[in-house]
């Protein structure tokens, strides 16, 4: 019993000992293949081979050199660790000429790493519109929930977001329309006309909590959105353009004062809020199309060719955040450290636990590497992301490979930055709508001035427009019938076919529409 506890204490410490011997081979065995069932057993077959090693090396050494048993267990030890912090320092070595490397290139790109080259600049009180927005949020959050319900519910019913429309829409419209016009929102109108007309906005963001910053102010600004779309309409319905076009003009200025936030996510919201301005304009086609003037669709062409769609700047920063943030101690600038991504793609946050000081320094040429091939993506996408589909999509598809080529090896960087190949879709889609509303217009002061719609697209040149905005999917005229008084504009949509003029997503008909009257 005596001999089998030494025996049995004697192999535990070697499989203790070997289990942090190879702890350097990590790193290095990773990035052959990433983390798969190779890779364990590669990992498995070396924690064996030390552990082999060290139970029969030593015996053959000392009888060989006749060497206490001791001594050449030391010696099999340093063999092994040698081998290891070899293998750990040469993959080392590569990460950090691999990071250097990316780092120069975003230099020269123009990318920069420092802070305060990110984040807006900060705004006086007195000229910054998100103090006034404060005020509204704080209203909006006093509102009642039956309030609230009412308000979502008719604009679901007056713009078709519901597919099965709710009992008593013409009730709830009714009542929608009564609190709208009623004395309470008078301030709360008055105070969004102030907000929208100063010259800056910069809502208050803790930007050094990267991708952990809180945004409640997007969800604020769609539901504002959502409130001036239904007085546009109540508007229409009175026959009052002229209001009614203002409180588009409030919707498209809701998005504007977006355009500095250095997110992705925080541009997207700013391009659906051009789409409710798009949407409610779209209403009006329909309640009060013949009292809009010449003048007022020239209005609204010059307001759509000012809105800016580029969305490169934000892209670049929203992403050197987010990776400041993730690799925040091996990138330059002072980045706040935040959540390192592991093997599973999950997060430990950056604490003085020993067990996150040994994940970072066993997986520190894997995250250099990861850093390296992140801003790579960056690098390549930035040229993408604001350039519409057609132009971009077989770009998109290599990009695309090369992320899914990278992904068992470099997990963080392929997950932060898969995204990336969506945005220009995205991106095209608003754009279409926005192009198809602008050629609307075009289409109606061409009536204006002739009594008809012209036959084909290219009769509103040079007149009307100096080139005709192409569809974005297809880098062809938008697809335009004429049928007596009725007019339909559309892009093809991302799946690149002709559904004739149809928006059906389950019968995956993704045609980006704009008719003149309803069905």
């Amino acid at each position: 019993m005596k001999k089998f506890s030494i025996f049995f204490i004697k192999f535990v410490s070697i499989v203790v000992i070997s289990i942090i011997l190879s702890l350097p081979f990590i790193a290095p065995v990773f990035l052959i293949k990433g983390f798969n069932i190779i890779t364990v057993y590669l990992l498995a077959f070396i924690l064996f081979f030390i552990i082999g090693f060290l139970y029969y090396f030593p015996v053959k050494i000392c009888l060989k050199k006749n060497l206490k048993r001791k001594k050449g267990f030391l010696i099999s030890v340093s063999i092994i660790l040698i081998t290891g912090l070899t293998a750990y320092g040469i993959t080392n070595l590569c990460g950090t000429l691999m990071l250097k490397k990316a780092i120069e290139v975003a230099k020269k790109e123009g990318i920069r790493f420092e802070f305060k080259d990110i984040v807006p600049a900060e705004i006086p009180d007195e000229k910054n519109a998100a103090v006034v927005f404060q005020e509204v949020f704080t209203m909006l959050k006093r509102m009642g929930k039956e309030q609230k319900n009412l308000i979502n519910e008719s604009y679901g019913i007056v713009f078709s977001k519901f597919e099965h429309t709710p009992e008593s829409p013409e009730k709830k419209v009714n009542q929608a329309r009564k609190l709208l016009f009623g004395d309470e929102f008078n301030k709360f109108f008055n105070l969004i006309d102030k907000a929208v007309s100063m010259p800056d906005c910069r809502f208050k963001i803790n930007y050094e909590d990267g991708p952990g910053a809180l945004s409640p102010h997007l969800s604020k600004l769609r539901e504002i959105a959502r409130i001036y779309a239904l007085k546009s309409y109540f508007l229409a319905e009175k026959q009052d353009v002229n209001s009614a076009l203002k409180t588009i003009e409030t919707i498209f200025s809701l998005g504007d004062c977006l355009l500095n936030e250095p997110f992705i996510i925080s541009q997207l919201v700013r391009f659906s809020l051009y789409e409710v301005a798009v949407d409610s304009f779209q209403e009006i086609f329909y309640t009060a199309g013949e009292k809009l003037s010449s003048k007022d669709l020239e209005k609204m062409i010059f307001l759509i060719d000012n809105k800016k769609l580029d969305i490169t700047d934000p892209y670049v920063k929203d992403y050197i955040l987010m990776i400041g943030w993730v690799f925040g101690n091996i990138l330059p600038g002072p980045f706040k450290k935040g959540d390192i991504p592991i093997m599973c793609s999950l997060c430990v946050q950056i604490t003085d636990t020993p067990y996150n000081k040994l994940y970072k320094t066993v997986f520190l040429p894997v995250l250099k590497m990861d850093a390296a091939l992140t801003l790579k993506i960056i690098i390549r996408a930035k040229y993408l992301v604001s350039l519409p589909f057609y132009s971009v999509s077989s770009d998109l598809k290599k990009l695309e490979q090369y992320i899914h080529d990278c992904a068992e090896r470099y997990h963080s960087g392929a997950m932060l930055t898969g995204f990336s190949v969506e945005i220009p879709v995205i991106r095209s889609q608003y754009l279409a709508r926005l192009s198809a509303m602008k050629i609307l217009c075009g289409l109606e002061i061409y009536k204006r001035k002739y009594g008809d719609y012209p036959e084909r697209l290219e009769q509103l040149i040079p007149e009307i427009f100096q080139q005709l905005p192409l569809d974005p999917f297809t880098g062809k005229n938008f697809i335009y019938r004429k049928h007596g008084g009725k007019i339909i504009i559309y892009s093809v949509g991302r799946n690149l076919k002709d559904d004739g003029g149809t928006y059906d997503l389950k019968k995956e008909k993704d045609d980006i529409v704009w008719k003149n009257k309803k069905d």
